[in-house]
């Protein structure tokens, strides 16, 4: 039996009741166990300082506290109290990345506050630099700071239940109706039940109230004024948190941030038009039966008026507005924004959903058209009747060329832009996922061109994100030997993903196979974000001083059988390649690598360039024990010469050799009978730049490095 819509308002509020007793019982919690953490870290920080304290150096560029601005460049001051801090709070991050937005680091040192600006680090997003205790914290952040500070972590007993409420939060206070129905709720209250803690005293949750009490609790509150409480209660909440929202946005981002959040709205907007406004009830006494919109649609009757002068005079009659494209056009000039204003019922949303509907299915069907001449401007528009062909010309959306001969006259068609074609078409697909395989994926397997189909794809990341899972899968799937000479994929996968977390959307995980982190425009935090998401299918990664160092290693210790091609550049610490059985190139430049485990077996190419004498041995190390393919050597800068010339033999399948910026005097090269090209490249006077070798013998003379190297 379906629920009415009263019974739906109920359920929504017994989660947010439930969520309110989980905020309640966190304060309590994060309190106590900030305090606990933070005296832990106070006494290993002092420890370390030797009481060298500091109290002016601020991390946070949005906090005016502080006289010295740390930043990418000024670090903090070495073995003073601020720098040990800084290192304690980020090594006890689970991800060993704290969000630093939110805290006043002048204040670390303040017996009094010190505790809360230091739990505030594990925060993930911007909006608490003002709140001084977890009172003032939503349940959002209180979850937030439990599941990134390890210190915290250590009394859960199962995390992925603050996952898993973290989840429940954004679902219920992100819901456009406000309504649950019976078994989501009662869902959602037991797992809130399900929180536990290692500790011997558990803090006053809400697992220490049955769910009948918390029912218990809601259904008397709710009954004693039912009619009124639904309505007052939910707008109540609305619009403390909305303004609690708009507070947090004013205060902590700028106009870039704004225009964003006006983009993240205008997507919601669409999803939600598509998702509820293609139906409409055929009459107010027939809530329940609905029909499609496009079956009995009338158009209302509209005029315009200076928006100006409403409101100010009864005179202001208006322009009539008898066609839609007087809606998107004024003196053909697209209109930036159009604002419908009429009282409840008179058609305005059903006018809007009325243009997509007519126009998302035309613009799926050419757009993904098996002959891509047809693509963009179109002659074929049957799968329209004469009258929706006529509303949607009305629209604007859609325009005709008309071309005239002795013969016979025709027309062609197109929309006023590809953009709005593709948005309707990915509006089309999301809501017949079947045409992925029925035309989208032959249109892809025939063009196999990544700019075809990059913009639908960004806009199905925020209309439906299960398929556009599955497409990202079909955009990376291309030859990863062109990542260094094709960066579509990445900004494509990239752009996508920041459209999913615009719009909200849970669930994401796109696939990604090819990292390349030296792209000048990319961005690195996204798309560390996707090397972690996607850490066990990695096929070639080139690094840069941006790559999250430990999600790296746990892609050489993941993607074993699917890594192939490795370029570490610019990038710090030790990492063990020994587990990647299918690695066939490796390339290091920069000495910040300070060791290196790779298995050589199937190495087919390597290139070093002026890396570390460390690293260097390991690698002569592991090619002298197993190395049967490799053909293409490149080194820059030998450290040792000794090893370097006794591995050179040995290797048989040799073919291309080149040195570079090597001073080896007067000693010779003894090489395998596989070479056939050897290339030396010099830096200084004593040698002849890009000189080709014979394959039986060399002599490299006078190249300086300018480094210590063993003879």
């Amino acid at each position: 039996m379906a629920e009415s819509i009263e019974t739906r308002h109920e359920n929504w509020l017994r989660v947010v009741w439930g969520l309110l007793y989980v905020r309640e019982g966190l304060q309590g919690y994060v309190d106590t166990k900030g305090k606990q953490q933070y005296q832990t870290f106070m006494n290993t920080v002092n420890a370390k300082c030797n009481n060298q304290t500091c109290d002016q150096c601020q991390i946070n560029i949005r906090c005016q506290n502080g006289t010295t601005k740390v930043t990418g460049k000024s670090k903090f001051r070495p073995a003073h109290f601020c720098d040990e801090m800084y290192k304690e709070i980020q090594n006890n991050h689970v991800r060993n990345n704290p969000f630093w937005m939110n805290t006043d680091s002048t204040k670390w040192l303040d017996p009094h506050v010190g505790y809360w600006e230091l739990a505030k680090c594990y925060l993930s997003t911007a909006g608490y630099l003002d709140k001084t205790g977890s009172n003032q914290v939503d349940a959002s952040g209180l979850l937030s700071i439990c599941m990134n500070s390890s210190y915290m972590r250590q009394n859960i007993t199962h995390i992925q239940h603050f996952e898993e409420l973290r989840n429940i939060r954004n679902m219920t206070l992100h819901d456009p109706h406000y309504e649950l129905d019976g078994q989501t709720a009662d869902d959602c209250l037991d797992k809130m039940i399900a929180i536990k803690f290692k500790t011997e005293k558990p803090p006053d949750i809400i697992h220490n109230k049955s769910l009948e009490e918390i029912e218990s609790l809601m259904y008397n509150t709710i009954h004693k004024k039912l009619e009124v409480f639904v309505v007052d209660e939910v707008e109540r909440k609305v619009k403390v948190e909305v303004k609690q929202e708009m507070q947090n946005y004013s205060d902590d981002r700028g106009n870039d941030k704004r225009e964003h959040q006006v983009e993240d709205l205008r997507h919601r907007l669409a999803k939600y038009y598509q998702k509820h406004l293609n139906r409409a009830p055929i009459s107010p006494l027939l809530s329940d039966k609905d029909e499609r919109l496009d079956m009995f649609y009338v158009p209302p009757k509209m005029v315009e008026k200076d928006h100006r002068k409403i409101g100010v005079t009864e005179r202001e009659q208006g322009t009539s507005v008898t066609a839609y494209r007087q809606l998107f056009c004024k003196m053909r000039v697209f209109r930036k924004s159009v604002f419908m204003v009429g009282e409840a019922g008179m058609g305005k949303s059903s006018c809007a959903a009325i243009i997509v509907i007519k126009m998302a299915h035309l613009a799926f069907t050419t757009l993904f058209s098996i002959d891509q001449t047809s693509a963009l401007v179109f002659k074929k528009v049957d799968i329209l009747s004469h009258e929706n062909l006529l509303f949607v010309l009305k629209s604007g959306i859609l325009q005709e060329t008309k071309a005239r001969s002795l013969l016979r006259k025709s027309s062609n068609y197109s929309f006023i832009h590809k953009t709005v074609q593709e948005f309707l078409a990915a509006i089309y697909m999301s809501y017949h996922p079947e045409e992925f395989h029925r035309v989208f994926l032959p249109f892809y397997q025939k063009n196999g061109d990544v700019s075809d189909i990059s913009q639908v794809f960004v806009f199905m990341c925020g209309l439906n994100i299960k398929l556009a899972n599955e497409m990202s899968a079909l955009i990376s799937d291309i030859p990863h030997h062109l990542l260094f000479r094709s960066d579509g994929s990445h900004r494509v996968i990239v752009s996508g993903y920041k459209e999913a977390k615009a719009s909200q959307v849970l669930d994401i995980q796109l696939l990604l196979y090819d990292f390349y982190f030296r792209l000048e425009t990319i961005d690195t935090g996204v798309l560390n974000d996707l090397l972690a998401m996607n850490k066990s299918k990695v096929r070639s990664i080139s690094t840069s001083s941006e790559t999250n160092q430990a999600t790296l290693q746990e892609v050489f210790s993941n993607s074993t059988d699917t890594l192939t091609e490795v370029f570490i550049y610019d990038v710090a610490g030790k990492y063990d390649l020994s587990a990647c059985n299918f690695l066939t190139s490796l390339s290091i430049s920069g000495s910040k690598l300070t060791d290196i485990v790779v298995n050589t077996k199937n190495l087919f190419e390597l290139n070093l360039k002026n890396v570390s004498k460390r690293v260097e041995y390991s690698i002569w190390q592991s090619i002298e024990s197993e190395s049967e393919n490799l053909i293409k050597l490149k080194i820059n800068c030998i450290k040792i010469i000794r090893i370097f010339r006794q591995t050179l033999p040995r290797l048989k399948q040799l073919h291309n050799l080149t040195i570079q910026s090597t001073e080896l005097g007067e000693l010779a090269l003894l090489l395998p009978a596989s070479v056939t090209n050897v290339h030396t490249v010099v830096n200084g006077d004593g040698g002849e730049a890009g000189k080709e070798h014979s394959n039986c013998e060399v002599s490299i003379i006078g190249v300086y490095c300018g480094s210590h190297r063993e003879a």
